[in-house]
């Protein structure tokens, strides 16, 4: 074979036939989205093909079971690349009481072989994290927690390891199979590492029942994870409400909330209406419910509603009662124009029919 350059791929068949590597990459990569991974045959084509495997093996980490988890942690000695993203797909049917402490164990084995790592300049900017926090790309999660697991706080101290740009969790069932992967217990921890991220740009979580104050949670867990604190409204216009020093999630662009249950409309309501998250573009709530699947789903209407606790409305016609009724017109103007609720999933019978006003 003739020599080539560092961007190009020939074979002997064709010597005039030059693949770049960006779409030879592409190839590869699309081969490795199968589940199980066989990587070892294209391993071994050649050196060529070698360091390019290499580079999205390292880069992108992919288990598909809890054994391959515990495999890397106890025999991974060295990374060629530092990984940029994490992607976790455990079956639905998996039941193991360590899964959270062993995802600690994952990112403490990260950070340690990142430090000994080839660092490529490409990947320097998912890396570069305050506190030594790992910085991600993605981190993305598609498994069951469990109600019952002892270990649950493991979660909080596996993800406060990280500072990712995207975090996805849903659940492994097929999407018309309505069921919980996120339960409140580790919706709750979710939520609290989720305090100190400060590059989050992209979040969605489905499958997942909000932690209730009756059984102990405090309130609007996600609202404070997003680093949203209480404003008067009544004396601070929405648009001029003085924001944090340090903004916690000043780059968040989109949330993705599907299949919730026990959702407050006020919640989503002080989401999209905070002053805090100065990048948020989109916030999308599908199939999502106040309470059980059996209740009524969440409508823009709702959050409209909720809204109007942020006021205390004066007598109409005053200065003041005017005052409330534009701020708050501003506030639905921009509910209006991040969030979208909306129904996706069919039921066969009972609960809240899908209809064509679920806008």
């Amino acid at each position: 074979m003739r020599s080539l350059s560092p961007n190009c791929y020939s074979t002997p068949g064709n010597m005039s036939l030059a693949l770049p590597a960006e779409i030879l990459l592409k190839i590869i990569e699309f081969v490795f989205d199968e589940t199980p991974r066989r990587p070892m045959s294209l391993l071994m084509v050649n050196s060529y093909f070698h360091n390019l495997c290499l580079s999205l093996l390292h880069t992108v980490l992919r288990f598909s079971s809890v054994r391959q988890l515990d495999r890397f942690v106890r025999t991974c000695h060295k990374l060629v690349f530092r990984p940029r993203v994490i992607f976790i797909n455990l079956a639905g049917g998996t039941v193991n009481y360590h899964l959270f402490k062993l995802l600690r164990e994952l990112f403490l084995r990260l950070a340690d072989l990142t430090r000994k790592s080839v660092l490529d300049s490409e990947y320097d900017q998912y890396n570069h994290s305050p506190r030594g926090k790992l910085g991600f790309r993605r981190i993305q999660l598609c498994l069951n927690s469990l109600r019952l697991d002892e270990s649950s706080d493991y979660l909080f101290n596996a993800l406060d390891l990280t500072d990712p740009f995207e975090f996805i969790w849903t659940g492994p069932d097929p999407a018309h199979h309505f069921s919980i992967a996120i339960v409140p217990i580790a919706a709750s921890y979710l939520f609290k590492a989720m305090q100190s991220w400060t590059h989050l740009r992209h979040l969605k979580l489905t499958n997942l029942s909000f932690p209730l104050p009756e059984d102990g949670y405090p309130t609007h867990l996600l609202a404070k994870a997003l680093g949203i604190v209480a404003h008067d409204y009544v004396t601070d216009p929405i648009d001029s409400v003085p924001m944090s020093p340090l903004l916690p999630m000043p780059y968040l662009q989109t949330i993705y909330l599907g299949q919730i249950t026990f959702l407050d409309p006020l919640e989503i309501a002080m989401i999209a209406s905070a002053t805090e998250l100065v990048s948020l573009a989109s916030m999308r709530i599908v199939d999502a419910y106040r309470g059980s699947i059996w209740g009524p789903r969440i409508r823009i209407m709702d959050v409209e509603k909720a809204s109007a606790s942020f006021f205390s409305m004066s007598s109409s016609g005053s200065d003041a009662g005017d005052m409330q009724l534009s701020i708050h017109k501003a506030c639905i103007d921009r509910i209006r124009k991040l969030v979208s609720c909306e129904a996706l999933t069919e039921r066969i019978m009972g609960g809240d029919r899908m209809d064509s006003n679920v806008k």
